[in-house]
């Protein structure tokens, strides 16, 4: 109830409003929490734009070129073939195989899938195994390729089909990447006579194996899965924060990606760990695991963005609004100085002082070869050289460094229409006129006035040319050639005589008798 008192009333009334201005003054969200974020609240760096996404790489793989499919033919074909010594040569050079060789093995190993006899590979690889079994104790592990070799049968296919399948591992093994690793376990999968095999390729692999298997503990069949958890297990690897304890970058990579496959939103956090570390190549693969994952990483992106910031990220982002708003702030961090150098390039760009500009940039790029801006710079190297061509090497330098950081293929055509153009200004200092340079320069631009006309006074140059001056020139440089060749052959004559005439008289001809 109200007091009946109008004063009363009115000190109420009069509380009450102050009491709702203080809490719509007062932050939102829960105790202890800042205010929500806004841009004007953290604004980015000028020229910063919101981080992308990554896209994950994909799991299929690419068509297998040309080339690898031939040489991997060859080498299976000499493998399988009468001659002793090219089977031996074939096998070494299996160990020399190309990482993008991985589309053509796979490719051959799906044939063999598909048509090879497995039991009768299976009686193949026992004499193998019986062999190796009566070896001594103390003798070296034998390959099963190598034990395969010792004991040829080229006229059984399935002596053929097996030394092919297990010539195949042995390629794999030697490239290790993920994706070499990815085709092992299949042949895991499909083929059970080769799992011992497999197993110790992939032991022999070593850490790069990682990923696969991490993917694999994630198999429809559970027997596959749970084999690949054993081999963690083994390797000591079988918890995420035991996975990415190496370092080497590219495993680190493979291992991050495969987490964000799994699917296992507990990964999360230990992902954003990444997700702004200096390392380009393990940063990338830290966040297109987060984008794997996607919705169920919303809270840990959430809270994760509170942690860097202070500020509560509104409730109606999404967990892809989320993502890039917090690498946004973890770039920013990283790229800080980068970013103040590169907002000094751009105000000496304002005030004409293009001299600071390409020094501003020329830092940029020393510090983050893969800054954000890389296409804006490229066009300001561009006017650079265009109002400064002179010290020529400045402006070859700028317009250098332009296209190794330009993407769009127009502008890339622009920078090497200047740069041939360029280069053919300074061969004409030295009395040279390249007019290939000219052309190339004026093919690649139509609208580069410069270089058209370089084109046109090198074609007007050329159509000078008379046919009466053309054989005037002919007719000269003939006489002097025929002259030349005159003052050699005299010059020659005239040295044999001077030889002779120097040459030492003879004796003097005996007198003849007195008479008596």
């Amino acid at each position: 109830m109200l007091p009946k008192h109008p004063a009363v009333c009115l000190v109420l009334l009069a509380g009450l409003a102050a009491s709702v201005a203080a809490e719509a003054a007062e932050p939102k969200g829960r105790p202890g929490e800042d205010r929500e974020y806004t841009a004007e609240a953290n604004p980015r760096p000028a020229g910063m734009p919101l981080s992308p996404l990554p896209d994950p790489p994909k799991l299929e793989l690419p068509e297998p070129r040309p080339e690898a499919v031939e040489a991997l033919n060859g080498i299976l074909s000499r493998l399988v073939g009468p001659d002793e010594t090219a089977r031996q040569q074939a096998a070494r050079e299996l160990y020399e195989a190309k990482p993008d060789w991985v589309s053509a093995v796979a490719r051959k190993m799906d044939g063999l899938a598909e048509k090879a006899d497995r039991q009768a590979m299976d009686r193949q690889l026992g004499r193998i195994r019986d062999r190796i079994r009566r070896a001594p104790a103390d003798a070296p592990q034998a390959d099963y390729l190598d034990a395969l070799l010792e004991l040829p049968q080229p006229s059984e296919q399935a002596w053929q089909d097996l030394v092919r399948l297990v010539a195949l591992g042995r390629a794999l093994e030697a490239i290790g990447s993920t994706s070499a690793c990815r085709e092992l376990v299949r042949v895991y999968v499909r083929f059970d006579l080769l799992r011992l095999d497999v197993q110790r390729r992939l032991d022999r692999v070593g850490d790069p194996a990682l990923a696969a298997l991490i993917e694999t503990t994630r198999h429809p069949a559970p027997k596959i899965a749970e084999w690949a958890k054993r081999q963690l297990v083994l390797r000591g690897k079988a918890v995420p924060q035991e996975a990415v304890r190496t370092d080497d970058p590219s495993v680190l990579a493979g291992v991050l990606v495969a987490l964000g496959r799994v699917g296992d939103p507990e990964t999360a956090r230990l992902l954003i760990s990444f997700a702004g570390t200096d390392r380009l190549e393990v940063r990338t693969a830290a966040r297109q695991a987060l984008t794997l994952l996607g919705e169920s990483a919303a809270w840990q992106l959430r809270e994760a963005f509170l942690d860097i910031t202070g500020r509560t990220a509104p409730r109606d982002w999404t967990w892809k609004r989320l993502a890039r708003e917090l690498y946004t702030e973890l770039d920013r961090t990283r790229l800080s100085e980068v970013y103040q150098i590169y907002e000094k390039a751009l105000l000496a760009h304002e005030r004409g002082d293009l001299v600071a500009m390409k020094e501003g940039f020329d830092r940029v790029l020393a510090q983050s070869p893969l800054f954000e801006s890389r296409d804006t710079m490229a066009e300001l190297y561009l006017e650079f050289a265009e109002k400064n061509p002179e010290p020529a090497l400045l402006a070859e330098d700028a317009l250098r460094r332009a296209e190794r950081i330009a993407h769009d293929e127009g502008s890339r055509k622009r920078i090497q229409s200047r740069l041939l153009l360029l280069r053919a200004r300074q061969l004409e200092r030295t009395g040279f006129w390249d007019r290939t340079l000219a052309d190339r320069a004026a093919a690649l631009d139509p609208t580069y006035e410069a270089a058209q006309r370089a084109h046109a006074s090198a074609d007007a140059t050329t159509s000078g040319w008379t046919t009466a001056s053309r054989y005037s020139v002919a007719i000269t440089v003939s006489a002097l050639a025929l002259g030349g060749v005159a003052w050699i052959l005299w010059t020659a004559r005239r040295s044999r005589r001077s030889e002779s005439a120097n040459e030492p008289q003879g004796p003097p001809p005996p007198m003849p008798p007195m008479p008596p």
